[in-house]
Formats: structure tokens, sequence, C-alpha cells
């Protein structure tokens, strides 16, 4: 365990980077906070405003998806990752410049669907781009867990992980704090290839739109994590 935390706030920099350029060989700069002993982290409170974000990273190269990819993405969002030594807190900015339009129904767990605005997490921590966990949160703090096939192109909902996560809503968007406990995800303690972040947000409007963190490269592409960094 400890190895695999030693380098987590490096990997995760890979991770949540687009990938370098073909003549470029140098990786992208980590982009994940290490808290050190003694730092408070984060409080779940959906609201960005602990001392860890204003140290945090902030990464906002995202990319439109649907209904067209690897167009600009219109609405911006940002993420922010910070390490303790037993989770992942992911701090996530979603703005909208029509807050009024955003849909943000009560719902059950589970019951986060298509309809609502929402951001996913998806944590693949064995590294094969075959199968990802993945944390739904709505701009109402809703929660939707499972696990994501890549060879079936479907989630399943009936996995709950232990996580905690709130939103809150701002006046030019919402913003979603999630607790990500590393006891919650299933990963070789020694031997694992890298672990492989996407992130992603939905606005359903007139045309549902998804934006994600890292963008599908490859045109024949199966899958939706196919090509997680």
């Amino acid at each position: 365990m400890t190895s695999r935390l030693c380098g987590l706030g490096f990997a995760l920099g890979l991770l949540l980077g687009l990938p370098a350029p073909a003549h470029s060989l140098a990786p992208p700069s980590p982009t994940a906070l290490r808290l050190a002993p003694g730092d408070a982290p984060p409080t779940i409170d959906g609201r960005l405003d602990d001392p860890a974000w204003q140290s945090a990273p902030v990464y906002d190269r995202f990319v439109q998806f649907l209904p067209a990819d690897k167009q600009a993405a219109r609405w911006r969002t940002t993420v922010q990752v910070v390490v303790t030594d037993d989770a992942l807190v992911f701090g996530i900015r979603a703005w909208d410049p029509a807050p009024e339009r955003i849909r943000a129904p009560l719902a059950r767990r589970d019951q986060v669907k298509a309809d609502q605005d929402y951001i996913t997490v998806f944590i693949d921590p064995v590294g094969h781009r075959r199968a990802a966990q993945f944390v739904r949160v709505s701009a109402a703090g809703g929660i939707d867990d499972g696990l994501y096939s890549a060879e079936e192109d479907s989630d399943d909902s009936a996995p709950d992980f232990d996580i905690e996560a709130a939103a809150a809503r701002l006046p030019d968007g919402y913003s979603i704090e999630l607790r990500w406990p590393l006891a919650a995800l299933r990963f070789p303690h020694s031997g694992g290839a890298p672990w492989r972040v996407q992130v992603a947000r939905n606005i359903p409007r007139e045309d549902r739109t998804l934006v994600v963190s890292a963008p599908l490269l490859t045109k024949d592409a199966l899958n939706f994590i196919a090509e997680m960094q």
C-alpha cells in the first residue's frame, strides 16, 4: 500500500492531464495536491472554500463528447484533486451562464439520470481500461455509483461504495466535493498498472451535452473509457 500511495500524486497528474503531443516525451505536470501530515482535509459540504482547494492545481481542459466529440466545451468545468492518507478528494466546479436552467431534482440513490445535471468520476484502479468504478453526483447532491464495463459499454448501479459527496448551488452554476476512500477502490496492492481517471459533466438542455476531461483520440474507439488517461 505504501508504494502505491507514494506515487499516487504523480500518477493522478498523468491521469487527469491530456496526453502530451506526439513530439514531446515529457509527461504532463502533476495535478493532484498531496496533503502534508497535519493538514486539514476538505470538509465535504460541496463548497470549494477549504484551504486545500486554494493550493490544489486546477485542471480545466475539458472537451465535448456529446453530441459531437472533440469540440470545445461551451460550459467551463474545472476539477481539483487532493490526496490524503486514506482517500482521494475531488473538487469540481461547473459554471453555467443560465443557472436557472440547471436540472437538479431530489433523487434517491442510483436514480441520477441523463435528464439531470451531474458530474461523474470514473476510476480504473487496475489500469486496464476494461472496467471502471464510477460515482455520479447531481447538482442537488444525489448519488449514483457502480461499475462500468467497457466490453458491454454499459454501467451497473448495483454496487454501492462507501463514499461521501455533497453539492452546492451557486449564482453561476454549482460545485461538488467527492471523498472516495482508497478502501472503496478495488486495486492490486502490488504489481498494478497506473490508475486511470476520467471526469465527465452532463448538461441536459435542448440537446444533451456531455463534456469529458480526456477526449477519445481514436475514431474507432469502442467504449467510453477507451482513452482514460
